[in-house]
């Protein structure tokens, strides 16, 4: 006849328990795991952004506006030779290294911008739109320190 060993109520208990433990680390990995495969990664320039060397403002209305010297000063407000001498004589200030995460705006480009939107009306949109935010969330996320306020704020300043 065979002997039967029976374990100990606790060393049964504790081999029970390591097993448990050990499912929860394989669950948890498995979960993990998948969390990570289905997580999407972030894209750095969006697919947009990119046709923008085919389908933006400067290839297609500036290109074309170099071969109508009318319509190139209007836009531009100088002519296409003076718009030529300016670039080259600001281009390596402007001029930005490629990177492996994305191109740099060509110098070019950035003068075309620029020029057309020029900066009074930057610095105008700007302001106003600025203006738009400080005016609609002032009060409720920049509030006026009332007396008790001004003193708390002082006693902590002095303290520091």
């Amino acid at each position: 006849m065979c002997p039967i060993h029976i374990e100990p109520t606790s060393a049964r208990r504790q081999r029970q328990y390591a097993n448990l433990a050990i499912m929860a680390l394989i669950l948890d990995e498995e979960e993990n795991s998948d969390r990570v495969a289905s997580k999407k990664r972030s894209i750095w320039v969006h697919d947009i952004l990119k046709k923008r060397k085919i389908d933006g403002e400067y290839v297609n209305l500036c290109k074309m506006l170099e071969d109508h010297e009318e319509k190139f000063f209007k836009y531009f407000r100088m002519t296409r030779f003076q718009f030529n001498v300016l670039f080259l004589k600001i281009e390596n200030n402007i001029t930005k290294q490629n990177t492996h995460f994305r191109e740099a705006i060509p110098p070019k480009e950035k003068l075309a911008v620029c020029l057309r939107l020029g900066h009074s009306t930057v610095q105008s949109i700007v302001l106003e739109v600025c203006s738009a935010i400080i005016f609609t969330f002032k009060d409720k996320y920049i509030p006026i320190p009332g007396e008790e306020d001004w003193k708390r704020i002082a006693k902590e300043f002095w303290e520091i």
